[in-house]
């Protein structure tokens, strides 16, 4: 993880991504407690990368912090 400062997992199947991952990882069993955390994250030069499969309904974290920085696109470009 070289390139990767923090990891945050959202669910009981991503426990173990964020053992593995260590110090910088942070496991959530509420997206809501995701969310929060992540907008905290929030900066011009931050990307984040959202992934999940379609049942978790990752969209979810996407259009909160896209809510939260409406200025951002899925790209973390500027509009």
């Amino acid at each position: 993880h070289q390139h990767i400062d923090t990891v945050l997992t959202l669910g009981k199947l991503t426990a173990a991504t964020s053992e593995a991952f260590g110090e910088n990882a942070h496991h959530y069993d509420d997206i809501e407690m995701l969310i929060a955390h992540a907008e905290t994250l929030l900066s011009p030069n931050v990307t984040i990368l959202v992934k999940g499969s379609r049942s978790a309904k990752m969209e979810r974290i996407v259009n909160a912090l896209k809510e939260k920085e409406p200025l951002l696109n899925e790209h973390n470009e500027t509009i």
